[in-house]
């Protein structure tokens, strides 16, 4: 193992990022005509090698077509991980469509609400891997079925005959790949523009990293409708030819079986994820030497040293760590992988990118110091969908984007991210924004107003929502989580609800988060 300041000298990528083709399927393709025979797209049922994974994504696209969808148009996947996801999105991208891939466990009125946002001219559900896309198919009166030979079956919807196609940039870093939903802090979707070039970047950053190769075979359970999983995991691994086994949704035992038999070589994951795992290794007494796993990558959510000990004490090797957010492809810095270093640092930049950290003046800050931390660089957004007044709060002209996290920069330009300015709670890896969840609180008749915030708890966050009810007025605890759970994905429904006769706030009636926090804290101990 290499000293860390000998590994710092040797972070640079293998990948010439100003020789990358036009769109993200010419990449995978290239490597299809390398390598057509290796096994490319795995799941529970089947293989696929390359040569395969192009017959899909040529099936794929004779459907899109046939169903009026050219470039600029969108295309709305219902989808958890599977080949037919893989195929269509790589279909979308050979015709300059943008794909707009959504995790089927969001909720109708979430999935309508993006649908609405978005115009796409087709929507497509994954129906052969996802119960939960059946249901979105039900819910939408989309009967529509299709098989293909490779691609597999799927529901989908009539041609939108209303749908607009967006012009089509020629250049790859201004034409938008996918279109990644997030919520966001004002509690309604908006649609972040990645470009080809952004996940290209992105992609191919994330595999040198990681040493990705035609002999790496990945554990793909993170969603690909998240960057995480989109870019630093399905699509670096293809790029660099290894092999993706596809896990709709993550089971600790399934992907411990996996491990076991199928030759999974790196695994990324969630704090949860790694937690389940481990129970279940010791629940079976599994000895880790009959695993392959050569790489751990952990993200999504913050890490603290007894976790990562923990888990590096189990499997007998280094976990990296990194940060990132959908803004950025995902990637801002990551550990390389031949890096491993006795602290909370997400490493350094990746190559080719800068960072900043900025203090409440506006002034860039030395090493040591703490400050809102800003990027620029071929892994920024286009911006977001349809909404230019929330692109310029956040994205300069000059390319910063303001993360809107606090980070500290130590003298090896390592960073550490130690808070943030935004109110983001991560749960299980997902993100949970609480202005959406008091959005679908404060519908309740009565309720009067809410405050959402997160609290740490076992390795996680929990959500705390803190409700003033209208006077006179009663509801349970209950009855409001059930209100809840027809409104939010199952990950963003409170775990508790505290009910207050009113609501701490300053004097110009701004609600006391930091208050709330402390409390929270104390009704979940």
């Amino acid at each position: 193992m290499a000293t860390v300041a000998e590994s710092m000298s040797e972070f640079k990528s293998d990948v010439d990022v100003n020789n990358l083709p036009d769109r993200i399927s010419q990449a995978v393709l290239s490597r299809a005509r390398r390598q057509p025979s290796h096994p490319c797209l795995v799941d529970s049922e089947r293989t696929l090698d390359y040569a395969g994974l192009v017959s899909a994504i040529e099936e794929c696209k004779t459907f899109l077509t046939g169903h009026q969808v050219g470039p600029g148009d969108r295309v709305l996947l219902i989808a958890e991980n599977s080949i037919t996801l893989v195929a269509f999105m790589m279909a979308t991208s050979e015709l300059n469509a943008w794909a707009v891939p959504v995790n089927s466990r969001l909720t109708d009125y979430e999935i309508r609400n993006i649908a609405d946002d978005c115009q796409p001219r087709i929507i497509i559900y994954t129906t052969a891997v996802s119960v939960t896309a059946a249901q979105h198919a039900d819910a939408m009166n989309h009967s529509l079925t299709t098989s293909l030979p490779t691609a597999g079956t799927f529901r989908h919807s009539d041609i939108q005959t209303d749908a607009v196609a967006e012009p089509v940039s020629a250049a790859a870093e201004e034409q938008v790949f996918a279109l990644i939903y997030t919520s966001g802090t004002t509690g309604k979707p908006k649609g972040v523009m990645l470009t080809h070039g952004n996940v290209l970047f992105a992609a191919t950053q994330s595999g040198s990293i990681r040493r990705l190769s035609k002999d790496s075979f990945v554990f793909a359970a993170l969603p690909m409708s998240h960057s995480f999983g989109l870019t630093s995991c399905a699509l670096a691994t293809l790029i660099y030819g290894g092999s993706l086994y596809l896990e709709p949704k993550f089971s600790a035992a399934t992907c411990l079986q996996t491990l076991l038999q199928g030759g999974i070589t790196l695994f990324m994951g969630v704090p949860p994820m790694y937690s389940s795992l481990i129970d279940e290794i010791k629940r079976r007494s599994v000895n880790i030497s009959e695993l392959k796993l050569t790489y751990l990558f952990i993200g999504g959510a913050s890490l603290d040293m007894e976790t990562k000990r923990y888990i590096e004490g189990v499997f007998g090797m280094p976990l990296h760590n990194g940060y990132g957010l959908t803004e950025t492809s995902p990637t801002v810095a990551a550990l390389p992988y031949y890096v491993q270093l006795n602290n909370l640092s997400c490493g350094p930049a990746i190559p080719g990118i800068e960072v900043k950290l900025i203090d409440p003046d506006g002034n860039e800050i030395h090493d040591g110091e703490i400050g809102e931390l800003w990027t620029r660089g071929p892994h920024v957004m286009k911006g977001y969908y349809n909404k230019p007044e929330l692109t310029a709060q956040v994205l300069q002209d000059d390319g910063w984007l303001n993360t809107q996290d606090l980070a500290r920069m130590d003298e090896n330009k390592n960073l550490f991210i130690v808070g943030r300015t935004k109110e983001l709670i991560i749960r299980s890896g997902f993100n949970v924004y609480p202005a959406e969840v008091e959005a679908a609180i404060n519908e309740h008749d009565s309720v009067l107003q809410s405050a959402v915030v997160g609290v740490k708890s076992d390795n996680n966050e929990s959500v705390v929502a803190f409700v003033q009810l209208s006077e006179g007025l009663y509801v349970s605890d209950e009855e409001l989580r059930e209100f809840c759970k027809e409104r939010l994905s199952p990950y963003k429904v409170p775990s508790t609800f505290v009910f207050l006769d009113t609501l701490p706030a300053s004097g110009t009636g701004k609600i006391l988060k930091a208050s709330l926090s402390k409390m929270a804290q104390e009704a979940i101990s």
